[in-house]
């Protein structure tokens, strides 16, 4: 399999102010609605309810259990700044898609949560954000496919990796079929960090983050990762 490395990451809620993703019922027409459409929808996870247990193996058959805290699956949401120190409300921008998916490690030793967030949203958001330039039509758009698994070696200036709509047509030539631990994975990326150091954020009760490379498949999110070590951990 071609190893990719993945230089280019997004970090998709440094704006200012604060953003919130909220569920609601009704459509507000007046607002722009960045959907998924049929092409995005296969990009989806499947199979992830609350409570689900996913476990992954290392070299050693040692074995790290997960649970998922949260499935939100294909919802609309909304986008909005405020409700910080000097306001008192949120403001409302847009409309849109997402699907976000957590796991939490309740195993020892304890290696964090892993986090999937795959979202129709803006290229570039930030003309929502000032008033005298607020968009009358929709931004061009793309899914995105954030990723975090536990102890991604990432540096604070580049943040968890991102498969962009242009990575994604790019190299979906480049995802897959593998087998783990019996078990086919149709389409599976290969994502490395292209940092081979570890990385602590701070000086003492910190993991280390010296995670490197992960698995990604396209139905079933993080099939697995190694460390700079060499250390495999393989969903059972």
């Amino acid at each position: 399999m071609k190893k990719i490395a993945l230089n280019c990451v997004l970090i998709m809620f440094a704006v200012i102010g604060l953003s919130s993703c909220k569920l609601f019922s009704e459509p507000e027409s007046r607002y722009h609605y960045y959907s998924f459409n049929d092409t995005d929808k296969k990009w989806l996870l499947k199979g992830f309810k609350k409570d689900d247990i996913v476990t992954y193996v290392n070299d050693k058959k040692e074995k790290a259990v997960f649970q998922v805290k949260l499935a939100e699956i294909g919802l609309k949401q909304e986008y909005t700044v405020g409700m910080g120190f000097f306001t008192t409300y949120a403001a409302k921008y847009f409309e849109y898609d997402c699907q976000y998916v957590r796991l939490s490690c309740i195993s020892t030793p304890y290696l964090g949560e892993i986090n999937i967030t795959i979202r129709k949203f803006p290229i570039d958001a930030s003309p929502y954000e000032v008033p005298e330039s607020r968009p009358k039509n929709k931004l061009p758009e793309q899914l995105t496919v954030q990723i975090n698994v536990p102890k991604w070696n990432y540096v604070s200036n580049t943040g968890y990796p991102t498969l962009s709509d242009a990575f994604i047509k790019d190299n979906i030539c480049c995802a897959t079929p593998m087998v783990i631990n019996n078990k086919i994975y149709n389409q599976v990326f290969t994502i490395l960090s292209g940092n081979n150091q570890p990385y602590t954020p701070c000086t003492t009760g910190c993991l280390t983050y010296d995670v490197n490379k992960m698995l990604y498949d396209k139905e079933k999110g993080v099939v697995g990762w190694e460390n700079i070590t060499g250390e495999k951990w393989m969903i059972e």
